[in-house]
């Protein structure tokens, strides 16, 4: 008959520990079995890793945030030469005036019905400002 073949599994997996943990056979414990090495320098090659890890993290948000929420605008030579990313017209004003700034490149070309060039235009014509467009496309 099965069934008592099925409890007997049953029970006996029941009774069964972790293999590391002390069985109570015989009044005895035995040793663990797991025999894998714990060696000193996994701690601190961990440690290290994690490290590294938060590190690379943080220069990772501190680039993202730069990019997005900061100006993006650098000085290339020290009073003279500038470059930024894309400006409205209310920051391209902003910045000639406070830099003594008298002439815009623009990389992109002329893009005369696009609405941010249609602004820059009218910014850097109503500041007095020459602008120069100059498209770097290969077409």
């Amino acid at each position: 008959m099965i069934v008592p073949r099925i409890s007997f599994l049953i029970e006996a997996l029941r009774t069964m520990t972790p293999p590391d943990t002390p069985r109570k056979s015989l009044g005895r414990t035995n040793p663990p079995t797991s025999t894998r090495l714990q060696r000193p320098w996994t701690a601190w090659a961990s440690a290290v890793l994690r490290g590294l890890a938060l590190a690379a993290s943080l220069v990772m948000v501190t680039e993202i945030l730069r990019v997005f929420v900061g100006s993006n605008i650098h000085e290339i030579l020290p009073g003279r030469v500038y470059r930024s990313a894309q400006l409205s017209g209310e920051e391209l004003l902003r910045f000639a005036a406070a830099h003594g700034i008298r002439t815009i490149v623009n990389l992109r070309g002329c893009c005369d019905p696009l609405p941010w060039y249609v602004a820059e235009c009218r910014a850097t014509h109503a500041a007095g400002l020459a602008q120069e467009d100059i498209d770097t496309n290969e077409r």
